[in-house]
């Protein structure tokens, strides 16, 4: 009975680790350009180019960050240099939405440079598909319009792997970085590059859960 409560107070503490990691629903930031608001900015600094707060569609309650024209919105992360973690975000696609957007993730980013990605999205949105260039591009996923869709991504960075999803749908597993860029999780990137407007919301990211059982399963074996 001991060792369940031993295991039960690990999990619980993981979770409330899992929690303290990012997460970011938009809800708390003024309308108008996110520049400046919880990390994030625009692509090498640049004002301009950040996404814009939204209450035009939520998954959340009330807002989101939608991106289009001239976006290419960026939030940065340190820290993230080992172990499993997952990343989340949800997309919304008008079905009136042309062009080719973006979402990309980076294992080094600084501001003008070095640069170096880890996934990039294309979702066209006149063909409907959303590929991983990373992957090669030819995985041709149909897109979703007029609902909230989870792409999540599920990171090794100690085995240099990453498993892309779209809803329900395995896109692609890849390495997570050629050997020429860092094992770690720097940035993601939001790029509308011209296209119309999509939504993002509810994005975060956190331990992976196999990651959380292992650690209280270690905690028990240590115990007994």
């Amino acid at each position: 009975m001991r060792q369940v409560l031993t295991v039960l107070a690990v999990l619980t503490l993981a979770a409330a680790a899992a929690s303290a990691n990012w997460l970011d629903d938009f809800d708390a930031y003024a309308p108008g350009s996110i520049n400046g608001q919880g990390g994030w900015q625009g692509w090498d600094n640049s004002a301009a180019a950040a996404g814009v707060v939204s209450g035009d569609q939520a998954l959340s309650p009330t807002q989101s960050q939608a991106i289009f024209g001239g976006a290419d919105s960026v939030h940065q992360y340190s820290g993230y240099t080992s172990g499993q973690w997952t990343y989340t975000a949800w997309t919304y696609i008008p079905s009136a939405s042309t062009g080719l957007t973006y979402f990309i993730l980076l294992n080094t980013y600084n501001d003008l440079g070095p640069y170096n990605w880890s996934v990039q999205l294309p979702m066209d949105l006149d063909t409907n598909l959303l590929n991983d260039d990373m992957a090669g591009g030819t995985e041709n996923i149909p897109l979703l319009r007029d609902e909230w869709v989870k792409l999540q991504f599920d990171i090794d960075l100690d085995a240099n792997t990453v498993v892309t999803w779209y809803g329900a749908t395995l896109v692609s597993t890849h390495a997570w970085q050629d050997g020429t860029g860092a094992n770690a999780i720097a940035a993601v990137d939001l790029y509308a590059n011209g296209a119309e407007v999509v939504y993002y919301d509810s994005m975060s990211l956190t331990p992976e859960p196999a990651a959380l059982a292992l650690l209280a399963l270690g905690v028990l074996l240590r115990r007994r």
